[in-house]
């Protein structure tokens, strides 16, 4: 008995030129979509926001350590007994701030107009920059560097903010600091991203 042979075909047709189209057309679209939901912008200034919030509190933690360990005195510029930074008068570089006050957040600094008032008695001051030694070419910057790095004691390294770029003076960490009358201190991170009113923490 002989087998009836029959032919079979298949269809190896491919996808279509339009078809492909189609698929990386709506491909694109989701990956748009998962992008601007992401806000890869917005996550990365949460994330340098964060680093600021970690540095102004390891600063102030610095600080107040220092201070116990040396019967209350401050490091550096910040021993003074008023509310200047060091002194009787504000230090060259200072934003005025009226007496009595403590710094408005966010503060506003403007590269064009640092000059101190002869009746303000309050300051926030720029910390100086530490790139393995203490930036010794840095003028009218707060220096608690050489008090809070020597040996590593209290610090490795004085914290930069993350970004660095904006910052009123090349040899400042683009961090502020603020002493009050009753020895009370702010450490300031006036270029924050997101958050409105700058990041600060007072002790």
């Amino acid at each position: 008995m002989k087998k009836k042979l029959g032919l079979s075909f298949r269809n190896n047709k491919g996808f279509t030129l339009l078809e492909i189209l189609l698929v990386v057309a709506a491909i694109a679209i989701l990956a748009g979509i998962v992008i601007l939901a992401i806000n890869p912008g917005k996550q990365l200034g949460d994330t340098r926001d964060a680093q600021r919030r970690v540095d102004v509190n390891t600063i102030l933690n610095a600080i107040y350590q220092y201070a116990i360990d040396n019967g209350g005195a401050f490091p550096g510029d910040l021993d003074g007994s008023n509310n200047c930074i060091s002194g009787n008068t504000c230090v060259s570089g200072a934003i005025a701030i009226p007496e009595g006050t403590a710094p408005t957040l966010p503060l506003v600094i403007d590269p064009s107009d640092l000059s101190v008032d002869s009746g303000d008695v309050g300051a926030a001051v720029e910390i100086l920059k530490y790139d393995g030694t203490c930036d010794a070419s840095g003028t009218g910057l707060v220096d608690i560097c050489t008090d809070l790095t020597e040996d590593g004691v209290y610090l490795a390294g004085i914290p930069n903010d993350p970004s660095l770029n904006t910052t009123v003076d090349p040899h400042g960490t683009g961090y502020w600091i603020y002493k009050t009358s009753s020895g009370r201190i702010t450490v300031i991170a006036p270029f924050a991203e997101q958050a409105a009113s700058g990041i600060s923490v007072t002790r």
